[in-house]
């Protein structure tokens, strides 16, 4: 091994080298006079992406085109409704009557299929295959515990079973990141911005408590749903540290 002086001397070395394993053509040289990148910097489209990170840091192949949903619990299936209600291919329990009225008449009846996660889990994953879901969306804790779960009723029934987070502090985050999984972007970014609007005012409410009282109760009217279908006055007891 001897050094060269200068990179004109090196490409005249290699060049007289045969430093090409015979088996592997290269079009391009080994080395370039100044330094050069084959990258091509470039737009895409999500649709034309076929794998996601969901929030547990998992890897998950998503169908190009997305039609029936499967919640894999109530959170989940609560999102879904204000997101892309003529997708879910059904409820994880029944209405009651008191809660039906605030449930659009044209998915007020949809099945009740049961749920995947939680207590009263009723779903197996020979159930799921009988459904035919193109995607199964959790919505709340993507801990190991929820990820194993996942990746079990994802290798048995060959389905995608995305996790997202459902915290309040995320919710624009998962309300956008499902809008692109099944193909409603901008619907999700209108709910995302609703989200972070109703957050900051609880916030701006919260400040407003005294030290000596950490608890507040906040009336809100919620209009997160599918046009006027889902329109309730509900009330929240919340911390302050709950909706940092």
């Amino acid at each position: 091994m001897r050094e060269v002086a200068s990179l004109e001397l090196l490409l005249k070395e290699a060049a007289s080298l045969n430093l090409t394993p015979a088996f592997i053509e290269y079009e391009d040289p080994l080395f370039w006079r100044e330094p050069r990148s084959k990258f091509v910097p470039a737009q895409w489209r999500y649709h034309d992406m076929k794998a996601l990170l969901d929030a547990a840091g998992r890897v998950v192949e998503i169908p190009d085109q997305i039609t029936h949903v499967m919640a894999a619990g109530p959170p989940a299936s609560v999102i879904l409704y204000t997101l892309v209600p003529e997708k879910m291919i059904g409820w994880v329990r029944a209405w009651k009557p008191d809660e039906a009225r605030y449930i659009a008449p044209a998915y007020r009846h949809l099945p009740v299929i049961g749920r995947i996660t939680g207590r009263g889990n009723t779903v197996t994953p020979e159930a799921v295959v009988k459904l035919a879901p193109d995607v199964i969306i959790d919505v709340g804790s993507v801990d190991s515990s929820y990820a194993e779960l996942a990746d079990r009723f994802q290798n048995q029934t060959g389905i995608p079973y995305v996790l997202l987070d459902g915290t309040l502090a995320a919710s624009a985050d998962t309300y956008r990141l499902l809008g692109q999984i099944v193909g409603e972007p901008e619907r999700a970014d209108a709910l995302a911005k609703y989200a972070t609007a109703t957050l900051d005012e609880v916030r701006a409410t919260l400040a407003q408590v005294p030290d000596g009282n950490p608890r507040a109760s906040i009336t809100a009217v919620v209009r997160m749903a599918w046009k006027p279908a889902w329109r309730g006055r509900s009330t929240w007891k919340c911390s302050r540290r709950s909706v940092r």
